[in-house]
C-alpha cells in the first residue's frame, strides 16, 4: 500500500511489461487481494497493508488509492477516487495513513504529508498543470575539493 509498490511501478518510471502490469493491477484492486477492503455500502474501496496491527488491518490506505488514481488510464477512475478520498478524510480535510472504510473518522496519523502531497498531484493530474511521468531530475555538476585545499595556511 506504500510507495514503492507494484501498483506504483509505472508512476516511478520503472519499465513494466504492459500485460503483466495489467494483471497485477487487476489482482491488487480485487477481492482476491487479502488486503483489499470494501465498505459495507460498497461506496469505498481500496487496499491496506498486512503489517498493520490487528485492530486496523482492514483499514484502507489513502496513499494506495492515490497511486491507483495516478496510474489510472481514465479520468473517470481518477474522479471516482478523488471523490472517495475527499469523502473519507474523517472530517479533517487531510489525508491520513489509513482509515476504516465504514467509519473514516477512525484513522491513523492525523497529519501525514506524504499522502497529502500525492493527493495534490492527483488533483493536478486532472488538469494540464501536472508534468508527464517520469520526470527526470539532474543535479548540477559540482567541483569536488578535498578538505586540505580549503584550509588556508
Amino acid at each position: 500500500a506504500n510507495v514503492p509498490s507494484l501498483l506504483s511501478a509505472p508512476y516511478l518510471g520503472y519499465p513494466v511489461d504492459e500485460m503483466v502490469y495489467r494483471n497485477t493491477r487487476k489482482f491488487i484492486l480485487s477481492e482476491q487481494n487479502p488486503t483489499y477492503h470494501t465498505s459495507k455500502d460498497g461506496k469505498v474501496k481500496g487496499y491496506g497493508s498486512p503489517h498493520m496491527a490487528a485492530r486496523i488491518q482492514k483499514n484502507i490506505w489513502p496513499m494506495a488509492q492515490i497511486i491507483q488514481g495516478l496510474t489510472a488510464d481514465s479520468q473517470e477512475e481518477k474522479l471516482q477516487l478523488l471523490d472517495m478520498l475527499v469523502n473519507t478524510d474523517g472530517g479533517t480535510g487531510r489525508m491520513h495513513e489509513s482509515y476504516n472504510p465504514d467509519y473514516p473518522e477512525r484513522f491513523t496519523r492525523s497529519w501525514f504529508t506524504w499522502p497529502e502531497s500525492l493527493f495534490a498531484e492527483l488533483v493536478m493530474s486532472l488538469t494540464n498543470q501536472c508534468p508527464e511521468k517520469p520526470v527526470k531530475f539532474s543535479l548540477p555538476e559540482t567541483k569536488q575539493t578535498d578538505a586540505k585545499s580549503r584550509i588556508k595556511t
